[in-house]
């Protein structure tokens, strides 16, 4: 079984399951998140560069990035990031996952970055999104929005360091880091 589950979907399915507990486990790491990790409601198609900020809750390496999408723009890749604070926006490049296909099923789905950068409690981080064609995303509309937009697109699937030039939106989206605990 993976570390990580990657793709997932709702459904009206019940299943029954049950587990096996031994007490001092197997040595697997435990997940932790940062971010936004409930489904907002409101829809977001824009294709460009975005990335939110989080605050991390302590000490800890960075290893995956989640993001809850939509599916109905056929075969197309993802790319998502995480970035340092600059002055209030992102700022250089810390990790981002290779080019990767978009899930077939709407809902999260998430991806290992290719290096893992270890972060300090109280660090600001950006996690960050292109898409090659925009699934949709959920979102929460309003202020205070916290997401920063590039005028950038795919632009060939690459995450630029820095981050380049973005202006603050008024959109929080519904995307999350997983990281273990140093």
């Amino acid at each position: 079984m993976p570390g990580l589950f990657g793709c997932s979907q709702e459904g009206n399915d019940i299943y029954s399951i049950y587990a096996t507990y031994t007490p001092g486990g197997s040595g697997e790491p435990t997940y932790k998140t940062v971010g936004t990790t409930g489904v907002y409601p409101g829809f977001d198609s824009d294709p460009n560069r975005h990335a939110q900020p989080f605050t991390m809750p302590e000490t800890g390496t960075i290893k995956s990035v989640s993001m809850y999408h939509y599916t109905d723009v056929g075969d197309t890749s993802m790319i998502l990031g995480v970035y340092s604070d600059n002055a209030g926006k992102p700022g250089d490049l810390l990790a981002k996952t290779d080019v990767t296909g978009v899930c077939n099923t709407t809902g999260w789905q998430t991806i290992e970055l290719t290096s893992t950068p270890h972060v300090d409690g109280g660090t600001k981080i950006w996690l960050a999104w292109v898409y090659e064609s925009s699934p949709g995303f959920r979102m929460r509309g309003g202020l205070p929005g916290e997401a920063y937009r590039s005028d950038e697109t795919w632009n060939g699937g690459s995450m630029p360091n820095p981050f380049g030039d973005s202006t603050k939106t008024n959109v929080v989206f519904s995307i999350f880091a997983n990281y273990t605990v140093d």
